[in-house]
C-alpha cells in the first residue's frame, strides 16, 4: 500500500512539473523584438522594394484566458535601388523608414507550453522617404526627402513557447498597412523573433 502511495505521489509530482506552466495565470507580459521581412511601396518613382529590418517591443494585459489588450511599436527601415546607373555609389542609397506605435487587441489560446494569439494593432506612425534623383558625378546629388504622419493598421499572428513560468520565446508574423505614403504603403509579411517576460 505504501509503495502505491509513493508511486501516486511521484506520478502526481511529475505531472505538476511537466504541466505546471499551464496552470499559472498571468496579469501582463511584454518584451523586445527584432524583425525582418519584405516591403514594397507604390510611389511616384515606381515600385520601391526592399527588406525591412528593425527593432521594437510590446506589452499586453490579460483579460481572462482568451483575450488581451496592450500596446506595441517599432522602428523599421529598408534601402532600395533607384533608376541611377548601377555603377553609381548612390544606386542603393535610397531609404524608407517608419516609426510607429499603437494599441493592440488579441484573441489567444494556450495548449500546454504553447500559445497562439491573433489580433491587430491600430495606431499612428511617421514615415520618412529619401529618394535620390540624380548623381551629379562630383560628389553631389539631387534628392527628394518626404515625411508623412500616417494611420497604421497591422494584423498580427503570434506563436509563443513558454521556457519557464515567467519567460516565453515567440515568433510574430504581421502585415503593416498605412493610409499614406505617396500612393500606397505596405510592409509585409514581416517575421519577428523576441522574448516575453510574464507576470
Amino acid at each position: 500500500m505504501k509503495i502505491k502511495i509513493v508511486i501516486v505521489v511521484l506520478l502526481f509530482g511529475s505531472s505538476c512539473m511537466l504541466f505546471g506552466k499551464t496552470k499559472k495565470s498571468y496579469i501582463y507580459s511584454g518584451g523586445a523584438q527584432i524583425h525582418i521581412g519584405y516591403g514594397f511601396v507604390k510611389s511616384n518613382y515606381g515600385l520601391l522594394q526592399g527588406v525591412p529590418l528593425g527593432i521594437g517591443g510590446r506589452m499586453h494585459f490579460n483579460l481572462g484566458k482568451y483575450f488581451r489588450i496592450g500596446s506595441g511599436g517599432a522602428v523599421t527601415s529598408f534601402t532600395y535601388k533607384n533608376s541611377l546607373s548601377a555603377t553609381s555609389e548612390y544606386y542603393e542609397k535610397n531609404y524608407l523608414e517608419i516609426g510607429y506605435g499603437g494599441l493592440t487587441a488579441e484573441f489567444m489560446y494556450r495548449i500546454g507550453d504553447f500559445k497562439v494569439a491573433l489580433g491587430v494593432l491600430l495606431g499612428g506612425g511617421a514615415i520618412k522617404n529619401l529618394h535620390i534623383l540624380t548623381d551629379n558625378g562630383d560628389g553631389t546629388i539631387d534628392s527628394v526627402l518626404t515625411e508623412y504622419a500616417a494611420f497604421i493598421v497591422m494584423p498580427t499572428l503570434i506563436f509563443e513557447y513558454f521556457v519557464t513560468d515567467s519567460i516565453s520565446l515567440h515568433i510574430q508574423v504581421d502585415y503593416l498597412m498605412s493610409n499614406k505614403i505617396l500612393s500606397d504603403f505596405q510592409l509585409g509579411p514581416r517575421i519577428y523573433l523576441g522574448v516575453f517576460f510574464n507576470k
